[in-house]
């Protein structure tokens, strides 16, 4: 039993510790194989070799709205934020998103972009905040056929849940979200299913349900 809550406490560091990232929230799961090609081969290459996404981002966002199809505005955005350099997080990043989100109105960008807002609100403790708009990147998710994005929200629906100590709520929303990835044999997907389960036994122990923590937290190293 010992061995077993050290393990633990382990895995529930080596979790929490990665929820800080930027690289935290994954990215273009859904992303149509076209649209994947052109963008990496023949447009964002360019500007990310040019710095000019983080240097110029309404030039960017303005050559989007030009030159990429709007079905595919998210994905160019996506990938444009996933490689800002870190020191965007001083603040200055809300301005980066906030522009993108007024120069390309769609709404597959603004599920995009609550998401972030989020993923950031719940990183600095405004945990109603980020439900608010996390609640709403789900439900425009799921209006517009993103299933790997509306169930990224769930996911951190549930870790705002959690720190607000509403643990039902957790359970409730991560319990989907496992059974969601169930099916999916891809290795980013098994991470994220992994931290899944271990986020459903740091639930359960916080709850003093040691019975449940330690089911989930064996189901996660099998």
């Amino acid at each position: 039993m010992k061995l077993h809550r050290i393990c633990f406490f382990f895995l529930l560091h080596l979790l929490l510790t990665s929820c800080s990232k930027k690289q935290d929230v994954p990215l273009q799961d859904d992303v149509e194989p076209a649209a994947g090609a052109f963008l990496n081969n023949e447009w964002l290459n360019g500007y990310l070799d040019k710095n000019l996404y983080a240097r110029a981002p309404a030039f960017c966002f303005q050559k989007i709205h030009k030159t990429v199809p709007k079905k595919w505005w998210r994905y160019a955005l996506e990938g444009l934020y996933y490689r800002l350099p870190d020191q965007i997080d001083d603040g200055s990043d809300e301005k980066w998103i906030s522009l993108a989100d007024s120069l390309l109105q769609d709404n597959n960008v603004h599920a995009f972009v609550q998401l972030i807002r989020g993923v950031r609100l719940s990183e600095s403790g405004n945990y109603d905040d980020a439900l608010i708009c996390l609640r709403e990147s789900y439900q425009l998710s799921l209006r517009m056929k993103q299933p790997f994005r509306a169930n990224d929200a769930r996911r951190y629906m549930a870790r705002c849940y959690l720190y607000k100590g509403e643990y039902p709520d957790a359970v409730t929303l991560l319990s989907s979200v496992h059974v969601f990835l169930k099916d999916k044999p891809d290795f980013v997907h098994q991470v994220r299913k992994f931290e899944t389960m271990l986020q459903l036994a740091t639930v359960y122990h916080t709850c003093k349900d040691y019975h449940n923590a330690l089911y989930w937290n064996k189901k996660a190293l099998t």
